[in-house]
């Protein structure tokens, strides 16, 4: 038997016999910035009040693009805080039904003691967050925030170095619910699973990277870039392929 990709369709071959078990279901890209030159479909937030963001960060080195630019949020205020969000999430028919993967590398610029550079995976009522993720920005430790309170992992990070995050997470109203990070240091890989949401979230709303707190120290600094957002398509197909070679077993046992 051998199993081929022909035309979006699952494609069985069995002793010369020709079976299209069922068609396969491709990823939905919600999100794709590498941010060389352009911000479009994002949201900066940035004013005398709350510091300062732009395209204007050193290319990731996960990319080749050496001419290339990254997001630069920094906190120059006491009151505020810089923030990247992107456009609402848009779902085509039956795929948000699916797992969600939010990818970005992340470049620690300076640390101030006082904040935490976060991402946040917002739900639909007022930006009600599923995940928070977090990087103390002076200790530099990842950490994610649950509904009993900070979880801290064993991942401390070096200043001045990219990492390439992937998250998974469950789809929105799952049960169980929870989701899985990775974290890619260009050399070695760290995984943790089975991670507890913040909040439990009807549907996933946009993505949103900033700092937690406003704190009495500023200058905390981080790139963001290469952020992609995308569903998971479930393997559905591969029950129909299983039928289909049933159904041709049977066929030929029986002739």
């Amino acid at each position: 038997m051998s199993t081929r990709i022909r035309q979006g369709l699952v494609v069985c071959t069995l002793g010369g016999g020709l079976l299209l078990a069922g068609q396969v279901q491709a990823a939905q890209i919600l999100v794709s910035s590498n941010f060389n030159g352009s911000t479009s479909g994002w949201t900066l937030s940035s004013n005398s009040t709350n510091g300062t963001i732009g395209d204007t960060g050193t290319e990731s080195t996960f990319t080749n693009d050496v001419s290339g630019n990254s997001i630069d949020l920094k906190d120059t205020s006491t009151t505020g805080n810089p923030y990247l969000q992107s456009s609402t999430l848009s779902f085509n028919p039956g795929e948000a039904g699916n797992p969600l993967q939010i990818s970005f590398d992340v470049n620690l610029r300076a640390h101030s003691g006082a904040e935490n550079c976060t991402m946040f995976l917002n739900g639909p009522i007022s930006n009600t967050q599923a995940i928070i993720l977090n990087v103390d920005d002076y200790m530099r430790e990842v950490s994610y925030t649950d509904s009993a309170g900070l979880v801290k992992t064993p991942t401390v990070l070096t200043i001045d170095k990219w990492y390439h995050f992937t998250i998974t997470a469950t789809p929105a109203g799952a049960t169980p619910a929870s989701w899985n990070m990775s974290i890619f240091d260009g050399t070695s890989t760290v995984t943790y699973s089975g991670l507890s949401y913040k909040n439990a979230v009807p549907s996933y709303n946009n993505v949103n990277f900033g700092f937690n707190n406003q704190q009495a120290n500023t200058g905390a600094e981080y790139l963001i870039d290469n952020v992609q957002v995308q569903t998971i398509p479930e393997p559905a197909s591969l029950a129909l392929v299983a039928v289909g070679l049933g159904l041709m077993l049977w066929r030929r046992r029986t002739a």
